[in-house]
């Protein structure tokens, strides 16, 4: 537990102080290639961790498992076909 608790309390926090995040829009502007590069790990954790968000709580996300569709795609689907065979009766009984 100790290892935990050093990477939570000491790691962490130390890796985070260093990381050169300006304190103005205009800073951005300013940074250099090696500061952008440092930037890249934690940018890449936090889009990993939204996408993996992103595809664990949006039902639209999720794959379609055991070939059952969701119920949002089997109202769209149904909708979908009744207005298309709707709109090919009226055409063709005029």
């Amino acid at each position: 537990m100790e290892p935990v608790a050093h990477l939570i309390k000491v790691s962490i926090p130390n890796y985070l102080s260093g990381l050169p995040i300006p304190d103005s829009i205009g800073g951005w502007f300013r940074l250099g290639v090696r500061d952008w590069l440092s930037l890249i790990p934690p940018s890449a954790m936090l889009a990993g961790l939204g996408y993996m968000s992103y595809r664990a709580f949006c039902p639209l996300a999720r794959p379609f498992s055991m070939g059952i569709l969701p119920v949002f795609y089997v109202k769209y689907f149904t909708h979908a076909f009744y207005v298309k065979n709707l709109q090919l009766r009226v055409t063709s009984h005029s």
